[in-house]
C-alpha cells in the first residue's frame, strides 16, 4: 500500500487586488493512494488520484473543479524465467470526460457541461489502456574493454 497526501495552503498576500486569494495553479488538496495485491510473479493493483479544485489565473475567476480518477493495473513479471515483465495499466476506470458545473444566474441557476481538466486547464484523456512489454537481455561483452584501447 502506497498513500501520499499534500496540503498547499498558497495565498497571495501581496498589496494588489489579488491579496488573500488562492495562487493560481495550486489546488489545496492532492491525495494519491494505490493498494496491490501481489502471487507469485502476477500484481494487481488499484489507485486513485484525488485533486481537488484550483484557479486559472489571480483573480480567481477561472476554475478547474476537482477531479477523481481510478486505475487498475495487471502485471506478471516473467524475468525469473528469462523472459519480459508485462503490465497492464488502465486510467480514467469510469471514462469521465467531462463534467457539470452549476453556474449561478439569475433568475433561475444553469447547469454547463466543460470538460474534466488538468492543473493547467487542459481536458484530461477518457479510459487509456496502456501495454507495456519489458524485456532485458543480458549483456553479450560487445563493448571493448580499457585493455584493448590503444
Amino acid at each position: 500500500m502506497r498513500t501520499a497526501v499534500t496540503f498547499l495552503d498558497a495565498v497571495d498576500v501581496s498589496d494588489t487586488y489579488t491579496n488573500g486569494r488562492t495562487l493560481p495553479l495550486r489546488p489545496r488538496w492532492e491525495v494519491f493512494g494505490r493498494l496491490a495485491f501481489s502471487w507469485g510473479p502476477l500484481e494487481i493493483a488499484y489507485e486513485v488520484d484525488v485533486v481537488t479544485q484550483n484557479y486559472l489565473d489571480a483573480a480567481n475567476h477561472r476554475e478547474v473543479p476537482s477531479r477523481v480518477f481510478h486505475s487498475a493495473e495487471l502485471s506478471a513479471d516473467l524475468r525469473r524465467w528469462r523472459g519480459p515483465r508485462i503490465t497492464l495499466l488502465a486510467r480514467n476506470l469510469t471514462n469521465r470526460i467531462s463534467q457539470e458545473l452549476p453556474v449561478q444566474a439569475e433568475p433561475e441557476d444553469i447547469v454547463i457541461e466543460q470538460p474534466v481538466a488538468d492543473v493547467l486547464g487542459f481536458p484530461l484523456p477518457g479510459l487509456t489502456v496502456f501495454l507495456t512489454v519489458r524485456w532485458e537481455l543480458p549483456s553479450i561483452g560487445l563493448a571493448p574493454s580499457l585493455s584493448d584501447v590503444p
